[in-house]
């Protein structure tokens, strides 16, 4: 996504426009466009019928797929969950490989947290 895609599509999030959000990700996610990715994650539609519990399974999957394509926030963002075990079994190693290579592509949430270890 070009940044100026990003940013409309953030908006709709931050608005609660979640039909109208889906409806414009639906040719990103097509593509598999990392961004695209990892905003679907962050809502669910009341049609979806999710339980909390389907939520942070499709939530966990998109942060997966995102970091297989080297996005560097979805690195961060799992290597958070790893590091503290949250929705996933505890993996110090594998959450700071992980936060490693989040870092090494130049994600600045990633050097903060490196300097608290």
């Amino acid at each position: 996504m070009r940044e100026s895609e990003l940013l409309l599509a953030n908006t709709m999030l931050e608005n609660a426009e979640f039909k109208k959000l889906l409806d414009f990700l639906e040719p990103f996610l097509k593509q598999d466009d990392g961004d695209a990715i990892l905003l679907s994650r962050q809502f669910g539609l009341d049609e979806w019928n999710e339980s909390a519990e389907e939520f942070e399974e499709r939530r966990l999957k998109c942060l997966k797929k995102a970091a297989a394509q080297e996005h560097p926030e979805a690195l961060y963002s799992l290597s958070a969950l790893y590091l503290n075990g949250e929705h996933v079994e505890l993996d110090i190693e594998l959450g700071k490989a992980y936060l490693d290579r989040s870092l090494e592509l130049g994600f600045d949430k990633a050097m903060v947290a490196v300097a608290g270890y």
